[in-house]
């Protein structure tokens, strides 16, 4: 429904509020690494951040291995369409905000160096990720 809400938007903008509602209200717990890494979230901005967010808010151990396993999926290059959910979602785990973590995307997809990071108040770098997150949950 909200692919097919998306497409007349304009027109439509209280039916595609409900559709994202009725995405929010539906969205598993048990597989929602699966439904974030899926086609059709990968198009839709609104919809990433929605699921990210519910990602990061029940962050459990099995979330954890499936994000591990969805990890290896995209490295075998089997879900090619997945950088820009796994880069927001890596940004979002270290707790940047929604408008630094897209900048961060855009550069990179932009083929843009990363801003220095002895100048920069962002997250800290990737080596620590786990370590952080781990200290979370």
């Amino acid at each position: 429904m909200y692919r097919h809400v998306s497409v007349i938007m304009a027109d439509l903008p209280d039916l595609k509020a409900q559709a994202k509602e009725a995405i929010k209200q539906n969205l598993p717990r048990f597989n929602i690494v699966t439904e974030l890494f899926s086609s059709f979230t990968s198009k839709y901005q609104e919809i990433i951040e929605l699921e990210v967010d519910f990602l990061v808010k029940n962050f459990s151990g099995k979330v954890c291995r499936d994000f591990d396993d969805i990890l290896l999926t995209i490295v075998e290059g089997k879900q090619t369409y997945c950088f820009r959910v796994l880069a927001f979602t890596m940004k979002m785990l270290l707790k940047q905000d929604e408008r630094s973590a897209w900048a961060a995307v855009k550069r990179t997809e932009n083929g843009e160096p990363e801003p220095d990071p002895s100048k920069s108040t962002s997250s800290p770098l990737f080596e620590s990720f786990w370590a952080r997150l781990s200290e979370d949950f």
